[in-house]
């Protein structure tokens, strides 16, 4: 049987059980402050856990204006952050550990061109807030494709 779990920390977790599914388990975070009660899940066919509605996924807006931005798939909303704030947004959004420096470089997987973290960008698409490389717009990369700078020469 499926269960809500609280880790210790800033999320809760909430998962199918293992072997459940004939598909491995489904993961799900969210923000402790945001945790749905458990009646907002239901289980379809096989076990899967899905949110019943799309708003639930809906992440709250940054504080900052947005423009519109041409990207490889469209146009896209991009936040205006101010230099002064972007330390503040990056130690929000960043998911790993430990979060690099503003001064840092780092290498876009995706571009296969190296940038400084202070010249990362915020867009809004779907509903959510994603931190890219300033080569997204050309490329995609995301910060899940941020790697080490010394990853560039290998």
């Amino acid at each position: 049987m499926s269960a809500a779990r609280r880790p210790p920390g800033e999320f809760s977790i909430i998962w199918t059980a293992p072997g459940e599914t004939d598909k491995g388990n489904f993961f799900c975070l969210v923000r402790k402050e945001e945790s749905l009660p458990r009646h907002r899940f239901r289980r379809p066919k096989k076990g899967w856990l899905t949110m019943t509605r799309r708003e639930d996924f809906i992440e709250p807006r940054l504080p900052f204006p947005l423009r519109r931005r041409p990207a490889a798939g469209g146009t896209v909303d991009v936040y205006v952050i101010p230099d002064d704030k972007k330390q503040a947004v990056l130690m929000e959004l960043y998911p790993f550990a430990p979060v690099p420096s503003l001064d840092e470089e780092v290498y876009d997987l995706h571009a296969d061109k190296k940038f400084k973290v202070k010249d990362f960008c915020v867009t809004r698409e779907g509903g959510m807030n994603f931190l890219v490389s300033p080569y997204y717009f050309e490329s995609g990369g995301t910060v899940i494709d941020w790697l080490p700078a010394d990853c560039a020469d290998e």
